[in-house]
């Protein structure tokens, strides 16, 4: 796996270098990344033929045949060249032999390489579809987007045997979309003339954004959709117990939550951030004892209106 590891580096490092100044056709650099592509297929195959099929062994060929996909879809892109077709026909190809190759070894590799894929034509849908013009870096319909096929990829992949895998890679997608219009966000206000530390409004030019419409909206509506996201996330934590749901659902909440009061034009960032995190430190605390309370018995009889005391001695 490290070597396919190693193969697909040098496959991209070909795919950098294939358009070279002055030539129509880099044969050299297209003959590197055909022939690693070939390679890892060859892999794919002898590894299903070394191990057997074992389920222990399952991620081998697996990975494999993931990077085998995406190196085709990289093929694929370089003979297009800039056509406008590039991103939907790479990204559909990507999906396409990853889905053969995971109906054909039933592993969670393929899965990754397919949600990788559709990210490719997603994003060149949204790209054709809502991309923002010249005078805007904050982008609501693409982040928009972004999220919902995040969402679709965790419940699309559910009741697969990988269910985690696409679940978390759908969730980390999700969060990328939100982030993308908070980022765009600050850069307004980093070269558009607002402040990152959102000064006092008296104090703020007539027009801090440079004739750009003012991002804060879009920001907020990115935190919202993002803290949801991350909701989810820990929902799912607790449905399945799976760790890995907990730790991209909290690490999302602090990158989410931190960047977007930076990314709203509010009067006083600090007020805002002490008032967030009392409120969940509270949010923390009230679960705390009512789960506490739960396992005692204490919510139940408080509900019922008898609660008595245990008796010492």
């Amino acid at each position: 796996m490290l070597g396919a590891g190693l193969a697909t580096a040098a496959a991209l490092v070909g795919a950098t270098l294939f358009p070279r100044p002055g030539d129509d056709f880099n044969q050299p650099a297209f003959l590197v990344v055909t022939g690693l592509t070939l390679a890892l297929v060859v892999l794919t195959v002898g590894s299903e033929l070394v191990l057997g099929g074992r389920d222990r062994t399952r991620a081998v060929p697996g990975t494999f045949a993931a990077l085998a996909a995406v190196h085709l879809g990289v093929v694929v892109a370089l003979l297009l060249g800039d056509s406008g077709a590039t991103g939907y026909v790479t990204g559909a190809v990507i999906v396409l032999a990853a889905a053969a190759a995971y109906v054909w070894l039933r592993s969670a590799p393929p899965v990754a390489a397919v949600v990788l894929g559709g990210l490719v034509f997603v994003g060149e849908l949204l790209d054709d579809t809502a991309g923002g013009g010249a005078d805007s870096t904050s982008n609501l319909g693409v982040g928009v987007g972004l999220v919902v096929y995040g969402v679709a990829v965790a419940a699309a992949g559910w009741r697969l045997p990988s269910r985690h895998v696409s679940a978390m890679l759908g969730g980390a997608v999700a969060l990328l979309g939100a982030e993308a219009v908070i980022v765009g966000g600050l850069l307004l206000q980093a070269f558009g003339g607002g402040s990152l530390l959102a000064p006092d409004s008296t104090a703020a030019p007539s027009d801090p954004f440079g004739g750009v419409a003012d991002p804060t909206g879009d920001v907020a509506v990115a935190m919202v959709l993002g803290l949801l996201v991350c909701a989810g996330l820990l929902g799912l934590h607790a449905y399945t117990r799976f760790p890995g749901y907990a730790v991209l659902g909290v690490v999302g909440t602090v990158l989410v939550a931190w960047s977007g009061l930076f990314g709203l034009y509010v009067d006083s960032v600090l007020r805002w951030g002490a008032g967030i995190g009392v409120a969940g430190v509270l949010l923390a605390a009230g679960a705390l004892l009512a789960l506490g309370g739960g396992r005692r018995g204490i919510g139940p009889r408080l509900r019922q209106g008898v609660v008595r005391l245990p008796r010492r001695g």
